[in-house]
């Protein structure tokens, strides 16, 4: 099994838009709903599944077999968006339910994994896509032609639009300029990296010294 993990507002529905526009697969997970789709593209919902999306790691065997592909966005970000207030890496996810999806159990589940892995981060699916793509078809042994690659880049623009009008619960529509995390004064920003660098700190160097 393939599987696309993330935390929720990662850019996992605009990485399955992309992989399933060069393959011509399905991918399967939720999209607006909470019913499970058949694929992001009408088109592919008839073709065989190339990989299922996750928000959390319940049912992933942790095997040799299985290939893992997870998408990690700056904390600050993504939990403000997600839960629509100041929520903070520091909360460590009190709630049960989203304990099961917490954004660390997700790094902590792919450092364990022992299959074949790939960590995209979110800022270089927005400023530098061709590699990441590159790198996802070449995991998951997709065979996908140059050319082909090259034409989807020459249309981003309109694949863009494309995915957004799929996807309805983005606020920034790829900004980066756009922070979720200025809820936060830095003396709060300092104190969530002194809390990852104590009590997760080999997580955090090794996958998000960089939003430190």
């Amino acid at each position: 099994m393939n599987i696309l993990l993330s935390y929720p507002r990662s850019g996992n529905t605009w990485l399955r838009y992309c992989l399933e526009t060069l393959s011509g697969q399905k991918t399967t997970g939720y999209l607006n709903g909470r019913d499970i789709e058949k694929g992001v593209l009408e088109t592919n919902r008839g073709k065989p599944t190339l990989m299922v999306k996750k928000h959390d790691t319940i049912n992933i065997k942790n095997n040799k077999n299985n290939k893992l592909i997870l998408i990690v966005r700056d904390y600050k970000e993504c939990l403000v968006r997600h839960k629509g207030g100041k929520y903070s890496i520091i909360d460590n996810a009190p709630e049960p339910e989203t304990n099961k999806k917490n954004y660390l159990k997700l790094l902590e589940f792919y450092e364990r994994f022992e299959g074949k892995k790939l960590l995209v981060y979110y800022e270089d699916l927005i400023l530098d896509l061709k590699p990441q793509l590159k790198k996802c078809v070449e995991l998951l042994d997709v065979g996908v032609k140059e050319d082909t690659l090259n034409d989807f880049m020459m249309n981003l623009e309109t694949h863009r639009e494309k995915s957004l009008g799929l996807y309805k619960f983005s606020k920034t529509k790829g900004d980066l300029n756009i922070k979720h995390s200025d809820v936060f004064n830095e003396n709060e920003k300092y104190n969530q990296v002194q809390f990852l660098m104590k009590n997760y700190n080999n997580i955090y160097e090794k996958y998000l010294k960089k939003y430190g």
